[in-house]
């Protein structure tokens, strides 16, 4: 996203509303008497996934949450924080940047955060600070952006349980922590920022057996109180040496657990899912407090860099809290803006957009909703009296004057210039087009489509239980009844490739791509089928568009270069290729990807060089030892490749044959030598004997006495 005046503009100035908005309050700050240096002070922002805000004891929990408890004792705690979006992409996206999701772009998982405005991680950069980013949840992979600011990003996923390729992979809260703990008691000095995201209390729901819990949503209140201890274990760690560390913590959303009709999250914007905790701790500097007045997890990030001293910069929808902090006061009432395009990018449904404004609040779908959360917390009744109407006719005022920012070339999920011209490179000449087609129906609104919802949810549920057969017969009946539910096709089309009917396979895939082409993870699986089905031209042009979605996307660069090597495209699998180390230059199977294809188009010099790296990644665990003998010795350099051969183990791919190829080039020098290594090779690979008698000069060698 370009820094243009548009990114400045208030978001509510055709209603009249200037002095609560971010723009009047977010010129860069003149560093206070009381704010520290930039970098004196380090910085722990934790989110927890899927966190409602009643989930914690000290928000009406029945379940004791102490560790979080204690950190909001200390601190000051907001009762009524409002998410910009009820997903994880984009209200990370929000919390990073301080933009709604209208401005940052990121409407959707799976989209790519840009890099302007820089996010939290830069800006605190810019003065000094470390970033450190450990993440528990895929939709948080640096493929996505998150990373961008972080001189170390930790997303190291387990796979999922038993290789189900249905469910999604995550980490235990457990295994971050430690990570990120190991990270900080490396840093010398104070300058550092850790973020932390912990996944546990997203679906699916299991806790360890020492956390469960009975009664009513008792599997997910048990990943609460998991995930309560851990945050319990990383804040004392990190405050038996920081002491003064500023620690914030938030969720990105809440959990539905069945109000409203909706189980999980994502699709609507009722307060089971929009209302998130928010903390805010700074021993001596931010008194305890309650705070009950709305705000947004917008304002994190400007008032972590007051925290921190760093200037905030301008244009930032989010507004700085600490001025209100520092006196225990309330912050100055904003509007909170929300949104989910979820329904509309998974369904084709219309978007959803929810505006709070004190206690009222309004949902505009196709039709508008408007709530006294004073009087009806839980939203079980829309006011349609006049007091409401008045209110309502503001809201929806207010909503009508959000900027949408139109689509370019610049927003975060077109492709990057350098992608595109890689692509181009290759012979996809449409490469970074813009995208056309209408992804949605403004005619159906999402709260009218829930039972399709849950039956998605039902055969979503039956492939993470790896319950084949009840998966299959859910997604039919799904397609039968509702023919254009992209998601059932793709859950479909995937799971029928999974019991290899191909056919049956692509042709779900190939619906549900026809009926959403501009989604990346549904053109991933497309082109991941056609290239098991050996279509290897049809693979890759599928997985070109894929890359043109998801330009950071290392693994469908890899396999693009698989589809262009296998349908005899030898240099454009090559370019492909060299883009997915560029983008994971610590992943060894990418690197022996390009130093295969490489020797396929005879570039044996590039080979050995992407062999030495690998090598120098893997160190003893490296395999492919005798392969770059071999390679070493068709070039020439006998010394080199004995060395190589010599950290080689009989049964590696090539290690007879590097035997072999050092016993031809020792043969007119130093026979026994080369007859020693004639001797490995056969002992490696019996079947080379015929090869050996076919050769006088090589026959002749078994005569010769051992070196």
């Amino acid at each position: 996203m370009s820094p243009t005046s548009r990114h400045r503009r208030r978001y509510f100035a055709a209603a009249g509303i200037v002095a609560t908005l971010a723009l009047g309050l977010g010129l860069l700050v003149s560093r206070r008497e009381t704010a520290p240096d930039c970098g004196s002070v380090p910085v722990l922002l934790i989110t927890v996934d899927t966190l409602r805000a009643d989930a914690l004891s000290a928000l009406g929990s029945r379940v004791a949450t102490p560790r979080i408890d204690a950190l909001a004792r200390e601190g000051a705690l907001f009762e009524q924080a409002v998410s910009a979006a009820p997903l994880t992409g984009p209200s990370h996206a929000t919390i990073l940047t301080g933009l709604y999701p209208n401005r940052h772009g990121i409407r959707d998982n799976g989209q790519v955060l840009g890099t302007d405005p820089p996010g939290l991680a830069a800006w605190l950069g810019a003065c000094g600070y470390a970033g450190g980013g450990f993440v528990s949840g895929f939709p948080l992979h640096r493929q996505f952006g998150f990373d961008h600011g972080f001189d170390h990003y930790d997303d190291n996923f387990a796979a999922a349980a038993g290789n189900n390729p249905f469910a999604l992979r995550e980490r235990r809260a457990e295994d971050t922590v430690r990570a990120a703990l190991a990270w900080i008691n490396q840093r010398q000095t104070p300058d550092w920022f850790a973020w932390v995201h912990l996944y546990d209390p997203h679906t699916p729901y299991a806790a360890p057996e020492a956390f469960r819990q009975t009664g009513e949503n008792g599997a997910y209140l048990a990943e609460v109180a998991y995930t309560d201890h851990w945050v319990g274990e990383l804040v004392r760690d990190v405050r038996r040496r920081y002491p003064d560390a500023v620690v914030v913590l938030t969720s990105d959303h809440g959990e539905g657990l069945g109000e409203h009709g909706e189980y999980d999250h994502g699709l609507l914007l009722y307060q089971s899912t929009m209302r998130v905790p928010l903390i805010v701790s700074a021993p001596g500097r931010v008194p305890a407090q309650r705070q009950s007045v709305p705000v947004r997890t917008a304002d994190i990030a400007p008032t972590v860099l007051a925290l921190a001293g760093a200037p905030v910069p301008a244009g930032l929808d989010g507004i700085d809290l600490l001025p209100a902090l520092h006196t225990a006061s309330a912050p100055a009432a904003q509007p909170a803006y929300s949104e989910s395009y979820f329904g509309a990018y998974t369904y084709g449904w219309a978007p959803l957009q929810a505006l709070r404004e004190g206690d009222w609040k309004r949902i505009q779908g196709v039709r508008g909703e408007v709530f006294d959360l004073s009087a009806d917390p839980h939203e079980t009744t829309p006011r349609n009296d006049a007091a409401a109407a008045t209110r309502d006719a503001r809201l929806e005022s207010l909503l009508a004057s959000l900027p949408q920012p139109a689509r370019s070339a610049a927003q975060p999920d077109a492709p990057s210039a350098e992608a595109t011209a890689r692509l181009r490179s290759l012979g996809y000449l449409s490469a970074g087009s813009p995208d056309t087609p209408a992804r949605w129906r403004n005619d159906v609104d999402p709260r009218d489509r829930l039972a399709e919802h849950a039956a998605v949810l039902q055969a979503q549920q039956a492939l993470d239980g790896a319950h084949w057969p009840e998966a299959e017969r859910r997604l039919r009946e799904l397609v039968l009844d509702h023919p254009d539910n992209r998601v059932a096709w793709l859950r479909l089309g995937a799971l029928l490739m999974a019991k290899r009917d191909v056919e049956g396979g692509l042709l779900s895939l190939d619906r549900a791509v026809e009926l959403d082409p501009e989604n990346p993870e549904t053109r991933y699986q497309l082109a991941e089928a056609l290239l098991r089905a050996r279509r290897f031209a049809a693979a890759a042009d599928a997985w070109a568009e894929v890359t043109r979605r998801q330009p950071k996307r290392a693994a469908a660069w890899s396999n693009l270069g698989a589809a262009l090597l296998f349908d005899g495209r030898t240099d454009a699998a090559i370019s492909a290729l060299e883009q997915a180390v560029a983008l994971s230059p610590g992943a060894a199977n990418l690197l022996e990807n390009l130093a295969q294809a490489q020797l396929r188009g005879g570039r044996r010099g590039a080979a050995i060089a992407t062999l030495r790296q690998q090598a120098q990644l893997q160190g003893d665990a490296f395999p492919l030892a005798a392969l770059l003998a071999l390679q070493l010795a068709g070039e020439g350099d006998r010394a080199g490749a004995e060395q190589w051969l010599g950290r080689a183990r009989p049964g590696q791919d090539s290690y007879a044959e590097a035997h072999l190829a050092l016993a031809v080039a020792w043969a007119g020098e130093d026979r026994p030598r080369a007859a020693g290594h004639l001797r490995h090779a056969l002992a490696a690979k019996p079947q080379l004997r015929d090869t050996v008698a076919a050769s006088a000069e090589l026959a002749g060698l078994l005569d010769a006495p051992p070196p």
